[in-house]
């Protein structure tokens, strides 16, 4: 078995969970040079929380953040609300603070419980699965 295998094909990094606005601001100037979405992306996905069973909505914004909107007692309404993320980003709803506001609180208020912290592997799942739920957004002023 080689050293790569023996250790994981990705560097084990500290995942950090904080509800602190600088702290994010700090984060998000440190990592969108370096993050792998783009300006015009995001990603957005559900995942079963196995400590409440609840299915919670999750964007990231430049692919190595991961931020809970919701948690639902069932899955279809978990990925209905992400088909809205979808709908809003193909509008170019997701800029402008006042539109993205409006539908994250709409998208929390219609949840069921808190979405929770979710534990480390699957954060580092989805983590490795991101590029694969990219949501390429209308770009305000563009013709798609």
């Amino acid at each position: 078995m080689t050293k790569n295998h023996r250790k994981g094909k990705y560097p084990k990094r500290k995942v950090f969970s904080t509800s602190d606005p600088a702290t994010r601001k700090k984060f998000y100037q440190e990592t969108d040079a370096s993050a792998p979405l783009g300006p015009y992306q995001i990603a957005a996905g559900t995942v079963q929380n196995p400590l409440t069973s609840l299915w919670q909505v999750w964007v990231s914004t430049n692919g190595l953040d991961m931020n809970h909107l919701s948690a639902h007692k069932e899955k279809g309404a978990a990925e209905a609300n992400v088909e809205r993320i979808k709908e809003a980003g193909a509008r170019g709803d997701l800029f402008g603070t006042d539109k993205v506001t409006t539908l994250w609180r709409e998208i929390r208020a219609g949840g069921d419980a808190e979405p929770e912290d979710l534990p480390e592997d699957i954060v580092r799942g989805i983590a490795r699965t991101i590029l694969h739920r990219v949501i390429d957004l209308k770009v305000p002023g563009e013709e798609k």
